[in-house]
């Protein structure tokens, strides 16, 4: 009955004085189900006995289950950001009690804090308090106050610290709006309320929460297993860098993890990277007002924007891979997806047949596994990246071994368009995304379709075809199947249809054509079928390395643009100076500068091929830089230091691109370090991982670092290029 002194007795389950039911209606209290009864205290001094009473919902009813082996050491300071002297806390335990400003002690078990795996912030002077809002609604009399702590759902109590990298502690409530506990002074006695988040100074506190660790941000990928290797992302956090297509495993994880991103919020959401400047976030804008087809997107002070709407973005989670796109709050017409370069992250009009324009958006621990279940080997497109499975079928005489037959006519988003043929193509200098050179299943010695990697084509012997040869998508018949026969040295095979072992396949130099081995003609029918590897180290051995080059290239020191190098167009009158392809036997630039005349120590900078040839600098012309014939005055020497090229004549001044890649000079101060670093390199050992930025054309691929010194070879794949000298 009431006033009954609760004891400890031998258990007895007949005993209904002994049945207890904790919590069972979401109020921390002990209770007796056969007489309502509920454990309470009068006093929370040491001795004071627990007797039973009828429940009444006090304080003095309330308990917290603990688990016997917890560590202080959970329960920390929440200490503000502008102020760390200053901590959150309380000056009684008692419910409704307003959370302050308060001096920091951690001897004041008022003032500790424990956010616990329900996301409640338990109060360790009595861990049945807990941080709770008053409403929903952002205001200053939204106070935040210590109430008993619930288990359920409870949108009023439930808090997440730095979800977003920004020190937030965030409540989210019914209606999907964030709410964030803020301050409005660092004066102790100051209460604090739930405010609309903002990223403000005075919604920032440090509190070492090792039990719930942050996110890393987010990432966003390509919603397809071909393309989810590869991140939006930056070459440099700066204001001003362009937004890129890289690599997610890049070796400086904060290029691609964004700590605000298009999210499904009705009114849109900023998009910043993680790092930030001064408490100023850079974030995501298009680089242009009115943004068209073909705007890139770039970084920008957040303070430095007039108008915010500018700044935000929305994301449509549909749930599938084609519609998951990203549009700006200027048009909904336009969407985030990959130029045809392959690297440029831009504005494009929006499609569900692009599948660059599908966006995964995923924590950035998370991005491999989700990766992993988006790849399907059998799902269409392409992997640009890969550099196996597949090989190269390629001409194999004393003369050749760079001609590679390959698949041609499409645009990159439609590698199975009807326009598609056969081509021969350089293996070297083709451009990846326009000529598919890499082949699944290749001709054998028992027979075997022959069928591309990057495509649904498979190629047929055909006498009603031009050349003999037809690309087909259908399954089945004997003309789909080629044979190889061992011929000559070198390990050259003829390749053969199965229809005749007297037909072969040869090159006219322009497309693969099928004619009788035993004829006579000037087109080569021996050829190699080996993997990208094994070709590069096959190639050059035999004497036929199509990659030697002399002299020095100065290209950009990015991942993304370091296809690019500056070069002089010697066909010009004047000649002209330009940022040019490093390696492009199609355009009239020369790349290639003398070894001993590049920019050093106060150098003259001289092209490989006439050396009296010069860059001069010169105010008097447009970009202020000029091509002369070498007089020796101080105007032609240059300085390259801390990877800037600047003239002797003025140290301020640098040598610089845009994004359009003009080069000219400027103050070196008003540039970001990525658009005046160059590296400058012996040609034969110029190398570039650029996934649609050719050194060739204008939109191949080109890659770094495959297979190191054992690359005698300058070589052109989806994924690696390199030369090694």
């Amino acid at each position: 009955g009431s006033g009954s002194v609760v004891q400890i007795r031998a258990c007895d389950t007949s005993v209904n004085n002994q049945r207890w039911e904790f919590n069972d209606n979401n109020d921390n209290e002990i209770e007796n189900p056969n007489s309502s009864q509920c454990m309470q205290y009068n006093s929370e001094s040491l001795g004071t006995s627990i007797i039973t009473q009828t429940c009444d919902g006090g304080g003095d009813q309330e308990f917290d289950q603990v688990n016997p082996d917890d560590d202080d050491d959970e329960y920390k300071p929440i200490k503000l950001r502008s102020n760390t002297s200053r901590c959150l806390g309380v000056d009684s335990t008692s419910t409704g009690t307003q959370v302050e400003v308060v001096g920091c002690s951690t001897s004041d078990s008022n003032r500790l804090w424990y956010l616990d795996s329900n996301r409640r912030l338990r109060l360790k002077a009595n861990t049945n308090r807990c941080m709770t809002r008053d409403s929903s609604t952002s205001s200053s009399t939204n106070y935040i106050r210590i109430e008993s702590c619930t288990s359920g759902s409870d949108d009023d109590q439930e808090w997440r610290y730095n979800d977003n990298l920004d020190y937030e502690f965030e409540s989210q409530t019914s209606g999907s709006s964030t709410l964030c506990m803020q301050y409005s002074s660092t004066n102790a006695g100051t209460s604090i309320v739930a405010r609309t988040c903002d990223g403000g100074s005075d919604q920032e506190f440090d509190y070492d929460d090792t039990e719930n660790p942050s996110t890393d941000g987010k990432v966003i990928f390509p919603n397809n297993g071909d393309d989810c290797l590869k991140c939006i992302g930056v070459n440099t956090v700066s204001d001003g860098s362009f937004l890129r297509w890289i690599d997610c495993d890049t070796s400086d994880d904060n290029l691609v993890r964004w700590v605000d991103y298009p999210d499904t919020t009705s009114g849109g959401s900023f998009w910043c990277i993680v790092e930030d400047i001064s408490n100023d976030d850079l974030c995501v804008v298009p680089d242009a007002n009115a943004p068209t087809t073909g705007t890139r997107l770039k970084l920008v002070s957040e303070n430095s924007v007039t108008n915010s709407q500018s700044l935000l973005w929305f994301y449509n989670d549909a749930g599938n891979s084609v519609t998951d796109d990203i549009t700006h709050w200027s048009s909904e017409s336009l969407c985030v997806g990959v130029a045809d370069n392959g690297v440029d992250v831009v504005m494009l009009a929006c499609t569900d047949t692009d599948p660059r324009q599908s966006w995964r958006i995923v924590d950035y621990d998370d991005k491999e596994d989700v990766c992993d279940e988006l790849d399907d080997p059998d799902a269409p497109g392409r992997d640009p990246s890969a550099t196996s499975p597949g090989s190269l079928i390629y001409v194999n005489t004393e003369d050749d071994c760079y001609d590679c037959i390959t698949i041609t006519g499409c645009t990159q988003n439609n590698y199975n368009c009807a326009t598609a043929r056969l081509a021969i193509a350089n293996c070297f200098t083709a451009d990846d995304f326009s000529y598919l050179k890499y082949w699944t299943e290749v001709p054998s010695p028992s027979g075997t379709q022959w069928c591309s990697r990057d495509s649904n084509f498979c190629i047929q012997y055909s006498t009603s075809a031009p050349s003999n040869l037809e690309l087909i998508t259908t399954s089945g018949g004997q003309n789909r199947l080629w044979y190889t026969a061992a011929v000559g040295s070198g390990g050259s095979l003829e390749i053969q249809p199965e229809i005749s072992a007297d037909l072969c396949i040869a090159s006219d130099g322009s497309a693969p054509l099928v004619e009788e081995c035993t004829k006579n003609t000037d087109n080569p029918k021996q050829w190699a079928i080996t993997s990208f590897n094994e070709w590069t180290q096959t190639c050059d051995p035999l004497g036929r390395d199509p990659g030697s080059i002399p002299g020095m290239f100065i290209h950009v020191d990015t991942d993304s643009d370091c296809g690019w190098c500056i070069g002089v167009d010697t066909t010009a009158n004047p000649p002209a100076i330009a940022m040019a392809p490093c390696i492009d036997s199609n355009d009239n630039y020369e790349t290639s500068f003398k070894e001993n005349m590049v920019p050093s120590e106060s150098n003259r900078w001289c092209l490989e091929s006439d050396s009296s040839i010069c860059i001069k600098y010169d105010t008097a012309v447009s970009g202020d830089l000029t091509v002369v014939t070498y007089t020796g005055n101080q105007n032609e020497l240059w300085y390259f230091e801390s990877q800037e090229i600047t003239p002797l004549l003025r140290a301020d001044r640098c040598v610089v691109w845009d994004s359009s890649r003009n080069l000219y000079m400027d103050t070196c101060s008003n540039v970001p370090l990525e658009n005046r670093e160059w590296k400058i390199i012996n040609a034969n050992a110029y190398s570039c991982d650029t996934l649609g930025v050719s050194s060739f054309s204008g939109a191949g691929g080109l890659g770094r670092g495959m297979g190191g010194a054992v690359m005698s070879v300058m070589v052109l794949s989806a994924l690696a290029f390199a030369v090694v000298a």
